[in-house]
């Protein structure tokens, strides 16, 4: 086979099992022509592959159109989520700061796969915030979210975030500070938060958005 992928391996190993999935899938593609071409030469047709059940089936799929548009959009659905994974899965960022922000930007990212057509990922969005809601998701990466002012301000200005994350964020200051008087106290300071307003609105402060996450 390596003969007609011109001496490039299809499967790509890494120590994670979701990225090597998705790399060898997206290696088969780009070389989806030449494997065309191994399955219509002699050198398969004459090998004991061809005359195997499991070869047979693995010829008509190499040949099939249908399967490398199913491919296609296999791709555009795990490309964006395979870079949360990493995310939540690496060492450089601290995940709970912005897989919030990188859950919501591989939606808007396979919704633009698809050309807005909300048919053809309403199913995968189904399974996605199904996932996100019983695993990954919690109410205090939502605190942080908000607290990151180079997430924060960003997502405010596209007009991104969600209205129920208000209600996360303050569910989880609630139990994470049970002292009403704190509760006081924080309250007036949101509104300006948001607003960039008083310190939140100095040249230090500002250049933070971009420079600091809410673990700084």
């Amino acid at each position: 086979m390596r003969k007609f992928t011109k001496e490039r391996n299809l499967v790509k190993p890494t120590k994670r099992l979701f990225a090597t999935t998705f790399l060898t899938l997206r290696a088969m593609y780009i070389q989806r022509k030449n494997l065309r071409i191994l399955v219509l030469s002699t050198d398969w047709t004459s090998s004991k592959f061809a005359k195997e059940t499991l070869g047979k089936e693995v010829a008509n799929l190499i040949i099939s159109a249908q399967f490398w548009s199913d491919v296609v959009r296999a791709l555009t659905v795990c490309g964006p989520l395979t870079i949360v994974l990493r995310l939540v899965d690496g060492e450089k960022k601290p995940p709970v700061d912005y897989i919030y922000e990188a859950m919501d930007r591989a939606k808007e990212i396979i919704a633009r796969g698809f050309h807005g057509v909300k048919k053809q990922y309403d199913k995968v969005f189904e399974i996605i915030d199904a996932r996100w809601s019983n695993q990954l998701h919690r109410p205090l990466h939502v605190v942080r979210h908000v607290l990151n002012p180079g997430l924060f301000y960003k997502a405010q200005e596209k007009g991104t975030l969600l209205t129920t994350l208000w209600d996360e964020y303050y569910a989880c200051v609630e139990k994470m500070i049970p002292d009403t008087t704190i509760h006081n106290l924080l309250v007036p300071e949101l509104p300006r938060y948001k607003m960039a307003d008083r310190l939140f609105g100095y040249g230090p402060a500002k250049r933070a958005k971009d420079t600091r996450s809410s673990g700084k």
